[in-house]
């Protein structure tokens, strides 16, 4: 390319993504995330409702705090999760094109007219026009077998049938 950048950079420059970015197949969130922020919304929800209650002393309390932070931790990790898996997804797109950036382009999509030094349009048309003779030479070689006749082939065959033994006595009494 003329202008200096690398082929991996000539191919991204077209609205390709951010090599940093994660790729579009990992999701925004998790099952477990889900299940996660449902679980800490119903443990802060009990915890509101349950605490403000006279019969709720401190270790009632304690138990819904208890609760509450086992949620928290929970969401923590799914995030934590769905972040690490980003991460990783990135990673991987990172070493892909760097391996794309390390190979060269070729110099020229027809490397054997280019070594041989004749046009690339000419070593086409020669070798689509031995295939055709070599399809044609084999269809007009498999039709001149099919229609040339055979030395004998008006012979015939006759088939012998011995006679029976028992009707062999019964037409000759007669």
């Amino acid at each position: 390319m003329s202008s200096g950048k690398t082929a991996a950079e000539g191919r991204d420059s077209g609205g390709g993504s951010d090599a940093n970015a994660a790729p579009a197949s990992i999701p925004e969130t998790t099952s477990r995330l889900v299940a996660a922020l449902a679980a800490k919304v119903a443990a802060d929800a009990t915890a509101q409702r349950d605490a403000s209650a006279k019969t709720c002393l401190a270790n009632c309390r304690a138990l819904l705090q208890a609760q509450i932070d086992a949620a928290t931790s929970e969401v923590d990790a799914a995030r934590a999760e769905l972040a690490e898996r980003k991460d990783r997804g990135g990673a991987r797109n990172r070493r892909g094109k760097a391996a794309i950036a390390r190979h060269k382009t070729p110099e020229s999509a027809t490397p054997l007219a280019d070594r041989i030094g004749i046009a690339a349009l000419a070593l086409d048309l020669v070798a689509a026009a031995l295939g055709s003779i070599a399809a044609n030479g084999l269809a007009y070689g498999l039709l001149i077998f099919a229609a040339h006749p055979r030395k004998n082939a008006t012979s015939r065959c006759e088939v012998v049938l011995p006679a029976p033994s028992g009707l062999h006595g019964v037409l000759t009494d007669r």
